[in-house]
């Protein structure tokens, strides 16, 4: 089935793209749009054909992907990606190591894990991650990859949704399996925000805006469980 899908409708047959509703996302901005990959998880088949042609060294209309030996990503939704794509592109002659750093204090990061930090160091390192709205979670981690002394050769993402280029996050090369155009606006400008429509609470970041607005009115999204999707 996968075969006959393009990459858009993998990612919308598994309930991950979500409209018409108020989210606040990582970056504090607003919007009426969301792409929840942890539906899209539920579907490795899926997963797996989005991910393979982003680790090949050649994919149509991208610049050739330079070797790595270590694969990165952002905690939260980066540690199952990351898991998958080692196993993707590990072979006998390709061998990899996977890291991802883990979410500390407000929109920190940083490699935790034992031995982490230590194996980037003289690495070349491809990140992945699942979406990127503004794409500061990769920045900061590709920072973090040349502070342990790793060189960032290319970032691969499953959705851009912001319209981020390379050059946002300052790395070699960025190709996105889907682009996709959903504004994202700070809550001061946020149409949705002067309308008092209510925010979703089960989906998105909301817990710094609600901290600040206690009396705004919020919900919960449950339009999947509503049309039968499991």
């Amino acid at each position: 089935m996968t075969q006959s899908l393009s990459p858009l409708e993998m990612i919308e047959s598994s309930g991950s793209i979500i409209h018409d509703q108020h989210f606040v996302y990582a970056s504090d901005e607003h919007g009426s749009d969301y792409v929840d990959c942890d539906r899209l998880y539920r579907h490795p088949e899926m997963v797996r054909a989005l991910l393979t042609p982003m680790l090949s060294p050649h994919v149509a209309n991208i610049v050739p992907l330079p070797g790595y030996e270590v694969i990165a990503a952002p905690a939260t939704g980066g540690v199952y990606l990351v898991g998958i794509a080692g196993l993707l592109a590990h072979t006998t002659s390709h061998p990899v190591k996977t890291v991802w750093a883990d979410k500390i204090g407000n929109k920190k990061f940083a490699f935790e894990r034992a031995g982490f930090a230590e194996c980037l160091d003289g690495a070349n390192v491809l990140i992945v991650d699942d979406v990127l709205t503004t794409g500061s979670s990769v920045a900061k981690v590709a920072r973090l990859v040349e502070s342990a002394g790793g060189t960032v050769v290319a970032v691969r993402a499953l959705v851009n949704r912001g319209q981020v280029t390379a050059q946002d996050m300052q790395v070699p090369d960025l190709y996105s399996r889907v682009c996709v155009d959903y504004p994202a606006v700070p809550a001061d400008k946020c149409q949705l925000c002067i309308e008092e429509v209510p925010i979703v609470t089960n989906l998105g970041h909301p817990g710094s805006f609600l901290n600040e607005r206690p009396d705004y009115p919020t919900k919960l999204y449950l339009g999947l469980r509503l049309r039968g999707v499991r």
